[in-house]
């Protein structure tokens, strides 16, 4: 790898504009001075339409508020709030007091809320009464210089230069536009091909009796990753994993079809509902090793 190659690389779109060198808070002011009377946000169940000039000054207000508070620079401050107009004020105010927003998950209980809570070293918290079925407090989080009390994360993930490599893979148009396409720790290697899951899941979307597709690579002796697929089908309809492979086949290239299909009613889930690909894919890998022992 030669010089050029060992450099950080920096993409943009059609836009002949530099990466702008300075601070959120200071990008805000420069907005609102100049478009003061511009709508800034609109929240139609809180009846709010602030324009850019009223948002500020409510933002200034939040800021100095905090710093009020004797909050120092680089300290956290969480919140736990639903969409609101003070969850995007709290975000900006922060942001100009130079101090760390820490988000936690609104739907949160009370042990998952107070490891967060430990874990982020918050010094001051912003919550709403209640959300939904939870009486609680928490977090926001911003792009930080480093992961809280995990140097090994923090080396993983932010270079010297304070890079931050979030695990997203993006592809650009001709036209400078961006679209995630997946997740780097989400790509399976079949005999060589990269693939992409979520390139999959979104095909299978098309078909009529699929309500919902996850997809993941389980080991595989011949190739080193084999494509299953996780199926729930829509109420009433039906469907094999023959019929799904057939739908696939000349729609998607050969390695991206799904060799093991397992229909489902439910997939494992986090307490904040996300999908847990890395039960399914122990749970899958177990069963073909069930299967192939029998064989033999």
């Amino acid at each position: 790898m030669d010089e050029s190659e060992a450099r950080a690389s920096y993409a943009h779109g059609a836009c002949e504009a530099p990466l702008l060198g300075m601070t959120v808070g200071a990008a805000f002011d420069g907005t609102a001075r100049r478009r003061a009377d511009g709508l800034a946000l609109a929240v139609p169940y809180q009846n709010i339409h602030w324009s850019y000039g009223e948002l500020k000054q409510r933002v200034d207000g939040v800021a100095a508020g905090l710093v009020g508070l004797g909050l120092e620079s680089g300290e956290r401050v969480g919140i736990v709030a639903p969409n609101c107009a003070e969850w995007v004020v709290a975000q900006f105010a922060t942001a100009k007091a130079g101090l760390v927003l820490v988000n936690v998950n609104p739907a949160y209980r009370l042990p998952e809320l107070n490891y967060a809570l430990n874990a982020a070293g918050c010094s001051a918290l912003i919550t709403a009464p209640n959300f939904k079925t939870s009486d609680y407090i928490g977090m926001l989080n911003t792009l930080m210089p480093k992961y809280w009390n995990d140097p090994e994360r923090t080396g993983m993930a932010i270079d010297e230069t304070r890079w931050i490599a979030s695990g997203d893979i993006a592809v650009m148009d001709e036209a400078g536009y961006f679209q995630i396409v997946g997740r780097i720790k989400d790509m399976l290697i079949r005999g060589g091909e990269n693939i992409f899951p979520r390139e999959i899941e979104e095909f299978l979307y098309s078909h009529p009796g699929i309500e919902e597709a996850e997809v993941f690579g389980v080991p595989d002796p011949k190739y080193g990753e084999e494509v299953c697929a996780w199926i729930k089908l829509k109420p009433g309809a039906s469907a094999t994993a023959e019929e799904i492979r057939g739908f696939c086949e000349g729609r998607i290239a050969h390695f991206k079809v799904p060799r093991y299909i397992k229909f489902v009613d439910d997939f494992p889930m986090t307490v904040t509902g996300k999908v847990q690909k890395y039960v399914m894919r122990e749970a899958m890998a177990e069963e073909l090793g069930a299967a192939a022992a029998k064989r033999r």
